[in-house]
């Protein structure tokens, strides 16, 4: 399954392969470096550039079996910033999780701390261009069986060795949205299942199949997701900061947003309209992006301004009808300006075209909770917590069906990534 092309043909690949003998780094700066996708292949395969005796899962679990890694799947990875959001023994994760064939999507070891505090480092030997700086560049691990990855989501330049296994890739360059479009956004398996087959010609990936050995570069501001076929491990490196305007302003922007929580109402007001000079700067370089107008409608909202806020997210779900989280929003805009119909149809189109997500469960059970709609919105939280049993949610289910007059005990639910804490 996760072989196939569209449709069931035989899958394009249309990222160059160059041999890594025949790529001097001069040449690597010419035609890829911040340009565009590389796969870069050994005469030895993973044997060229590191000791592959010391990746096999078996060697790992003796030297580090007892240490604790970062695990997740694919959209939560995206939404921790590019980290696991649980803890787990390396043990527990390779017997147990790896070897769980329930349906559904796997966990994921995506770990920026493991691969420094081992002796991995020291058996990397990669060509000039690829040469590590600890002090430049992050470092992630990643462990996972077939079905596992993480989702769409971009930062500077980077490259991925896989030791063992095989990664599908789907990348877009920086001024396409990848369709269905970013944080918050769909699984990895769900976008595969879901949009990647009814793609239209334009608004196909870049992608490839990148097969043990080999090492793929990805530009600066690429979006990209991997999914992994078969049992897979790899090494990431990545560099900490940008080097072109187009990322460093996304970092300008991320920076705004993560000072948020602890603003006043007037203070956030004020770096609302910082984050906004910066959006319409964003917006000017690559005006098809709907992340771009998703963020610069939510940074409109905040300042009051409601109707650029619609204007800029009827934009974005305009250019991509499956962004989902730019739909949610847009539904809670209508519902801020009184038009609670228009809304609700708005919410019901999110649930529609993202019906595994859990948020927007959430959003339209928040909206008919102060609709006073109780039981209605009992079930969507419900249906929430059943894809993502969390305290949170929880505490909705228990609020709503207090005003409701029903009574709850809580759920033993079995969550994939949940059963790792050991």
């Amino acid at each position: 399954m996760l072989e196939a092309g569209y449709n069931g043909s035989r899958l394009p690949c249309n990222v160059e392969r160059v041999n890594a003998e025949d790529l001097t780094a001069a040449e690597f700066n010419k035609r890829y470096r911040l340009k565009k996708p590389v796969i870069v292949r050994f005469r030895d395969g993973a044997r060229s550039w590191t000791e592959p005796e010391k990746w096999t899962p078996e060697w790992l679990k003796n030297a580090y079996g007892q240490w604790k890694m970062l695990i997740g799947i694919s959209s939560d990875i995206v939404k921790r910033g590019g980290n696991g959001d649980i803890e787990a023994s390396l043990t527990s994760f390779v017997d147990f999780v790896m070897q769980d064939d329930e349906q559904g999507e796997p966990a994921y070891v995506f770990d920026r701390r493991f691969y420094n505090q081992t002796e991995l480092p020291r058996t990397l030997h990669m060509p000039e261009y690829f040469v590590v700086n600890e002090t430049l560049e992050d470092n992630i691990f990643f462990l996972g069986s077939s079905k596992s990855g993480v989702s769409f989501h971009k930062h500077p330049e980077a490259w991925n060795g896989v030791v063992y296994g095989r990664k599908r890739w789907f990348m877009y360059p920086p001024d396409k949205t990848p369709p269905g479009g970013v944080w918050l956004s769909y699984g990895t398996l769900e976008w595969y299942n879901r949009i990647y087959p009814h793609l239209k010609e334009a608004d196909r990936p870049i992608e490839c199949i990148q097969e043990a050995g080999e090492v793929i570069y990805v530009p600066e501001s690429y979006y990209h997701s991997v999914v992994n076929i078969g049992d897979t491990i790899a090494i990431g490196i990545q560099k900490k900061k940008s080097a072109l305007q187009l990322e460093d302003l996304f970092f300008q922007s991320a920076e705004l947003e993560m000072k948020r929580a602890d603003d006043t109402d007037a203070t956030l007001a004020e770096r609302s309209k910082e984050a906004i000079k910066i959006y319409l700067q964003l917006a000017e370089m690559v005006p098809q992006n709907t992340e771009i107008r998703t963020k610069l409608g939510s940074a409109y909202l905040r300042t009051g301004d409601l109707d650029k806020a619609i204007e800029q997210t009827e934009l974005a779900v305009q250019l991509d009808p499956l962004y989902a989280f730019a739909i949610i929003n847009l539904a809670g805009m209508y519902a801020t300006r009184g038009e609670f119909d228009r809304a609700e149809a708005v919410y019901e189109r999110a649930i529609e075209v993202a019906p595994s997500m859990w948020e927007t469960y959430l959003a339209y059970g928040d909206y008919l909770l102060k609709r006073r709609r109780y039981s209605e919105s009992v079930s969507l939280f419900q249906q929430a917590y059943q894809m993502k049993p969390q305290d949170m949610l929880w505490q909705r289910i228990q609020q709503a069906a207090q005003y409701a007059g029903l009574v709850f005990t809580r759920p033993s639910i079995r969550h994939r990534s949940r059963r790792v804490g050991f």
